[in-house]
C-alpha cells in the first residue's frame, strides 16, 4: 500500500514503470463530520488514527489485500445494499492497517525539518549538506533515516516534489519548458524532460498537450 495526505506526491517512484492493477481510494480528511458516515464519535477515532499515520509505503497481508479488492468492487457497483456492505468493510480494512503496531510510525524531529526544508526551498539548489546541517545528521544515518520514514530516497523526494509543482505550471501557462526548469533549478532542460517523464509518464510538451485537450487532470 502507498499512502499520501493532501497535497503531497502521488507517487511510489518505482522505476521501471509498469502497467498495474490499482485500488484507488480517496479520502476527504478536511472535517470530521460525516466522516465515511460513522457516528460522530467513532468518526472521531477514525479520523484521528488516519491524519496521524505517517507510514508512506507498507506491506499488506494478501488476506487484507483481498478484503481491500473486495470493496472496492463493492462500492463500484449501483446498489445501495453493495455500497452499505462495501464501506463497512473498508473501515474494517482500513482499521486494521491502521492500527497495525508494525507499520505504524512518525517522522522524527530531524527527518521532518529536512522534510520541511526542502518543501519550503522546493525552487532552490538543494544539496545534502544542507539537508544534514538541518537534521544534524550524517550521511549515512540521514539516508538510511529518510527512506525509511519518507518511503523515498533525498533525492527522489526533492525530484518528484518539484515535478509535482512543475507540471502545475506546465499544464496551465504558457511558459517555456526551458524557462520552468531553470524556475525549479535543474541543472538543464534536458535532465528536467528526463526526470518529469519519468515520474508522469509524459514529456512536458506531452503534459501540456494532453492537459489542453483534457486527457489528462492535475490530481
Amino acid at each position: 500500500m502507498f499512502l499520501t495526505k493532501p497535497n503531497e506526491i502521488h507517487s511510489s517512484i518505482q522505476t521501471p514503470q509498469s502497467i498495474n492493477e490499482i485500488l484507488w481510494f480517496q479520502i476527504d480528511v478536511a472535517t470530521t463530520n460525516g466522516f465515511l458516515d460513522l457516528p460522530e464519535r467513532e468518526a472521531i477515532y477514525l479520523y484521528n488514527l488516519l491524519i496521524n499515520f505517517n507510514a508512506r509505503q507498507l506491506p499488506l497481508p494478501h488476506r487484507l489485500i483481498n478484503l481491500f479488492l473486495e470493496s472496492f468492487q463493492l462500492l463500484c457497483t449501483n446498489s445501495i445494499a453493495d455500497k452499505i456492505k462495501g464501506c463497512s468493510l473498508f473501515i474494517y480494512c482500513l482499521l486494521s492497517m491502521l492500527e497495525s503496531q508494525a507499520s505504524v510510525h512518525t517522522l522524527t524531529e530531524d527527518i521532518d525539518a529536512a522534510k520541511q526544508y526542502i518543501l519550503t526551498h522546493i525552487k532552490d539548489i538543494i544539496d545534502m549538506d544542507e539537508l544534514l546541517g538541518v537534521s544534524g545528521l550524517s550521511v549515512s544515518q540521514f539516508k538510511q533515516k529518510f527512506k525509511e520514514q519518507i518511503g523515498l530516497t533525498p533525492r527522489e523526494f526533492i525530484n518528484s516534489t518539484k515535478i509535482e509543482k512543475a507540471k502545475i505550471k506546465v499544464a496551465t501557462t504558457k511558459a517555456s519548458i526551458t524557462d520552468i526548469a531553470f524556475e525549479y533549478s535543474f541543472s538543464s532542460s534536458n535532465y528536467f524532460c528526463v526526470i518529469f517523464k519519468q515520474l508522469t509518464g509524459h514529456s512536458p510538451k506531452e503534459y501540456r498537450r494532453k492537459f489542453q485537450k483534457g486527457k489528462i487532470t492535475l490530481n
